[in-house]
Parts: structure tokens; C-alpha cells; sequence
């Protein structure tokens, strides 16, 4: 849980989170926007999949994952804040 939000999946090194959605998401759209915005407000990346990705394009998935922990990189020596590709942290 992370400020009263439950999500699916989170890597604090990367300050990922991972939300898998379902049918459901498509009937509440808003509500998963505001959620995404207050996460965001918290310093965290927001990656969304559907299951039907999960299921059907696995490969697929893993490499958005990677792709975006490669694009997260936050930590203590980076400040607290994140890093763009191909920035030095020196």
C-alpha cells in the first residue's frame, strides 16, 4: 500500500509501479487517472498493462518492465530524483 492506494506491484529501487488491469479499468477510467496523478504526485513511474498482455505477450511485458526500470533509476545516490537516460550520476 502506498498512501492508501493498493497497487499491484512496486520496486522501490526503481520507484516503479506495475498496475495490471482488467475489464474493470475500462469503466473507470477516471478514477484510474486520478489514481496515476497522485502516485506520480509521490515521486513514482506508473507502468499499466492489461491482463490479456500478461497472458498472451509476456515477452512483451517483461521488456516494457525493464525498459522502464532503465528509465527510473532512482536512489540514494541520485538524490531522490530520477536520472534520464544516459545521464551520469557522478
Amino acid at each position: 500500500m502506498i498512501r492508501g492506494w493498493i497497487v499491484d506491484f512496486y520496486c522501490d529501487a526503481a520507484r516503479l509501479v506495475i498496475e495490471v488491469d482488467g475489464d474493470i479499468h475500462d469503466l473507470q477510467r477516471a478514477e484510474d487517472e486520478r489514481r496515476t496523478l497522485a502516485l506520480h504526485l509521490e515521486g513514482l513511474k506508473v507502468l499499466r498493462v492489461r491482463n490479456e498482455e500478461v497472458l498472451t505477450e509476456m515477452a512483451d511485458v517483461v521488456a516494457r518492465v525493464v525498459e522502464a526500470i532503465h528509465h527510473s533509476k532512482v536512489g540514494p545516490d541520485h538524490g531522490g530524483r530520477e536520472v534520464a537516460p544516459g545521464e551520469s550520476t557522478e
